[in-house]
């Protein structure tokens, strides 16, 4: 299992959670354990409350006063960037990220940790909700940068996720400008060989420029 200590908790409540469950032995060795759950009362139970919840789309506005009761963060499923959304829920409004319909092991990871350091920085700064599609944008945005610095790296997400958010901070940027600025400058650069946190970090200071 990636790194010591106890596995980051996920409880998903969804009619399709195939796709979860065929990658979970590879999820848990990556340090996320995942629970099913396939009514109400089952999901976010008192007596096993997740660290992090999933909903489906679909069942997000009977989900909305567990989730509200429970205060964790969750991650809506089922999402496709590019068809409206058209649920009407302030639950939608307050998740911290979200899941397409066909992720790979990669996507839930990145997309789980990224909706962790949201509410992280949300408890510090604000409860208000975000601008759904704005939010949507962001977090794709921050993924695609984080998977495709993953694969140049070899290092997991969480390490990739700290690297770029120090970087953003000390360049006084946005992850999500911070990330279109490295996907573009990694398209550029088809031999670049990432293979260390300390190069990582290296390439990131000198990639990403200072807000003006």
């Amino acid at each position: 299992m990636k790194g010591v200590g106890k596995a980051i908790q996920v409880d998903v409540y969804s009619d399709e959670i195939s796709v979860f469950k065929q990658s979970k032995e590879d999820l848990l060795s990556l340090g996320y354990a995942f629970r099913f759950c396939n009514d109400l009362a089952s999901f976010a139970s008192p007596q096993n409350i997740p660290d992090v919840c999933i909903v489906e789309l679909s069942k997000l506005d009977e989900s909305h006063d567990v989730l509200r009761s429970l205060d964790k963060p969750y991650l809506v499923s089922g999402v496709n960037f590019h068809n409206n959304h058209t649920a009407s829920s302030d639950a939608l409004e307050h998740s911290v990220g979200f899941i397409n319909g066909a992720p790979s092991v990669s996507d839930i990871c990145v997309n789980i940790r990224l909706g962790l350091l949201w509410h992280k920085e949300r408890e510090h700064f604000s409860r208000r909700g975000q601008d759904i599609d704005e939010k949507i944008r962001n977090n794709r945005m921050t993924g695609i940068a984080v998977g495709m610095l993953m694969h140049k790296s070899g290092l997991v997400e969480e390490d990739v996720l700290n690297c770029l958010k120090s970087t953003s901070r000390s360049k006084q940027r946005r992850m999500v400008d911070a990330s279109c600025e490295i996907i573009e400058n990694i398209h550029k650069s088809n031999e670049l060989s990432l293979d260390s946190v300390d190069l990582l970090e290296e390439w990131l200071l000198l990639t990403v420029s200072h807000r003006t």
